[in-house]
């Protein structure tokens, strides 16, 4: 068998919230499309690695159905396993060229290519695009993420820069530490104030965060191709499909311009969307777009329906930070950022949601104490204060005295690397932290915990484990963690 460069160097294959169907269908929806509920649904993932991505959604989604296609036989198999491992029965994972994919895999009501399309040949990405549009439902989604222009001129510098500096044939690791080397050589300061300096360094920075697989594959890559935002559209529309929206609102507003830029933007918005959207990539100079297709023929809209939200299910993870410089009340999200509300009605609707979490609340019950602030509520999902989701998210807080975390949390818990119930990845440290994950099945309560935490960490004195146990349990809690199925 012949190995590809991603058996020998395994990409690291993990939880991509935007590409869930509660969160796919949540934007589908905003936009004119009614797209199929997450709890039933059929969703293939084309590159899909180990299935990092895609096994959670069906160990969280049973009624629905999965299935994934990936090169890398190596990758298939290790995901093949863990499928094994979790008796999940509603997804299958093949070896399979997207070249030769077609018709047989079935309709889909969302189909995701994340990180595929940069990094394939011009003729593999045209594949890629008309097997979105020959395999998607009526009213289905396809999820695209690419590299951009403007901002991917430097990305492409940089990776010309370290083309140069390494050997193709050589070793995979060493080239990623010859890569290192350099970059950290360009991030060096300078005598001299340079603006081209500036960019690199943040190139740089942005690399110092990835895997050494990650640079392997995405900075060292044979195959690598930009394009212009408008161009990717011109190529989808030419297989049938057309531009549905980005994954996520912020991406698609216009936030912290000045007057006549802003003022420049909205008399583009009334004419054409898709120019109005590469206009906005050349005044943030973005490099890396997660775009959202439909077809053609598909019902769909040029802006977001605030009245859609009362169809929708919303979650907050927010706090409050005390009163605000206006007599509002601060607030500050998951990201650090922090806004003031002044509306009553607003501030109630997130201290609602902030004392609901980790569970979601219907739309239509939120907003039945709030009327009139359906254009208000979006704005906050606009500003990431508030999450959209296409049905209800399985967290819970603890039932009475039984803690219970989904099957795949435990079995992930021994590396550390968990997804949490709204598909987000999680990093969990602390021997105690992961022996409380591994043992929450929903058969202990909490002196049986305390118990078997004792036995299992004699490290640890009894009154450290039983005087922390409550505040791990909420800790745990609060990343969306604890379920009712296990």
């Amino acid at each position: 068998m012949n190995l590809t460069a991603y058996d020998q160097v395994r990409y690291p294959s993990r939880a991509l919230w935007v590409t869930h169907p509660y969160s796919l269908g949540a934007m589908a929806r905003l936009f004119g499309l009614p797209a199929a509920p997450a709890a039933r649904c059929r969703v293939l993932d084309i590159g899909c690695g180990e299935g990092g991505n895609l096994i959670p959604m069906a160990a969280a989604l049973p009624e629905s159905h999965f299935v994934g296609i990936d090169l890398s036989a190596e990758a298939i198999a290790t995901g093949a396993e863990c499928v094994r491992t979790l008796e999940l029965p509603n997804i299958e994972l093949r070896q399979m060229n997207i070249m030769d994919a077609g018709s047989a895999l079935g309709d889909f009501d969302f189909v995701i290519a994340h990180g595929v399309y940069t990094w394939v040949p011009s003729a593999v990405q045209q594949r890629l695009l008309q097997l979105c549009s020959e395999l998607l439902a009526p009213h289905g989604v396809a999820y695209l993420s690419y590299n951009v222009y403007p901002g991917g001129y430097v990305r492409e510098a940089v990776r010309d820069l370290l083309l140069l500096h390494t050997d193709p044939d050589g070793d995979p690791y060493a080239r990623v530490s010859q890569a290192r080397e350099l970059l950290a050589a360009l991030a060096e300061d300078r005598r001299k104030p340079d603006p081209w300096h500036s960019m690199l360094r943040q190139e740089v920075e942005d690399l110092e965060k990835c895997s050494p697989e990650q640079i392997f594959h995405d900075e060292l890559a044979p195959q690598y191709h930009q394009v212009y935002f408008k161009d990717f559209v011109a190529r989808a529309r030419e297989t049938g499909l057309d531009y549905l929206c980005e994954s996520e609102l912020a991406d698609m507003t216009p936030f912290g311009f000045g007057e006549r830029a802003t003022r420049f933007l909205d008399q583009l918005a009334s004419q054409d969307r898709v120019l109005w959207e590469q206009y906005l990539d050349f005044f943030r100079f973005r490099k890396f777009r997660r775009t959202l297709l439909c077809r053609t023929d598909a019902p769909h809209a040029g802006s977001p329906d605030p009245n859609v939200l009362r169809q929708l299910h919303l979650s907050s993870g927010a706090r409050p930070s005390g009163a605000g410089a206006s007599g509002g009340e601060r607030w500050k999200n998951s990201d650090k950022a922090v806004i003031e509300v002044v509306d009553p009605a607003c501030s109630s609707m997130l201290r609602r949601l902030s004392g609901a979490w980790p569970q979601a609340i219907p739309g239509s019950e939120l907003l039945r104490d709030a009327p009139g602030k359906e254009q208000d509520l979006l704005d906050l999902c606009t500003i990431k204060f508030v999450q959209v989701h296409n049905g209800a998210p399985g967290a819970i807080r603890p039932i009475a005295d039984k803690l219970q975390f989904p099957r795949l949390v435990r079995l992930q818990a021994a590396s550390g690397k968990i997804t949490n119930l709204y598909h987000y990845p999680i990093d969990i440290q602390g021997d105690l932290a992961i022996s409380l994950l591994q043992l929450g099945d929903g058969t202990r309560d909490r002196k049986t915990l305390i118990r078997e935490l004792v036995k299992k960490h004699p490290e640890h004195s009894y009154s450290e484990i039983a005087g922390g146990i409550d505040q791990q349990i909420e800790h745990l809690t609060n990343l969306a963690l604890t379920s009712s199925d296990s």
